[in-house]
Formats: structure tokens, sequence, C-alpha cells
């Protein structure tokens, strides 16, 4: 799936533009239009904010203004679950360091503009 995401954003795609290996996900436009979005399935979709939102603020990187909303949503509808929250521990374990918005879900609605 990583290769046909390719550097596409990620939202909530309307219209499909290639069926892919996983039903689950999508690969096309969005309501908003605006260009080519990947969807994960909706089991994942938490998963995909928290480590963006962890990206942007570790690497200093920036997310465009309409995957940041698609990206808030999900993290609310998407908490963190069991898994993720097993996964954030063995991180830890071998690289010494956590995703903080896995730990303390509210810290997104602290930072205004990702």
């Amino acid at each position: 799936m990583n290769s046909s995401r390719s550097s596409y954003p990620f939202g909530e795609v309307e219209r499909e533009k290639q069926r892919l290996k996983c039903d689950e996900s999508k690969l096309g436009t969005t309501a908003q239009g605006g260009g080519i979005y990947f969807e994960p399935p909706e089991n994942h979709k938490g998963n995909v904010a928290r480590s963006l939102f962890y990206f942007a603020v570790r690497y200093q990187s920036k997310i465009d203004s309409i995957q940041e909303d698609y990206l808030r949503d999900w993290h609310v509808n998407d908490p963190p679950d069991e898994e993720e929250k097993r996964r954030n521990d063995e991180i830890f374990k071998v690289q010494g360091n956590r995703n903080p918005f896995i730990d303390h879900p509210s810290w997104v609605e602290l930072i205004a503009d990702f």
C-alpha cells in the first residue's frame, strides 16, 4: 500500500481514481477537490493522524490545511487503541522516544496549526 499511496496527501476520497489491493483504502479525489488523496482504512485513520502530528512536531514539517482538517477528525473519531499504545511502548524500548499524541491525545487540541 505504501507504493500505491506514494506521496499523495491523506484525505477522505469521494471518487476513486483506481482500485487498490486493499479494499479498505482508497485513492482519488475528495469533496474539496484539489488533487489526488489517499484514504487509509477506518480503523487506521487515527494512527495515521497521530503519526503525522508527531512527525510535524519532531521534524518541524508542515501539514497542509486540507490534510490537517481530515487528520484532526480522524484523531478524534479513532482514538488510540490498545494495539497503538502497545506499539508506542515497544518503539520506546528500542528507540527511547514516544509519540506524545498517543499518550496524551488532548495535546492535539493545544496546537493550532501543524
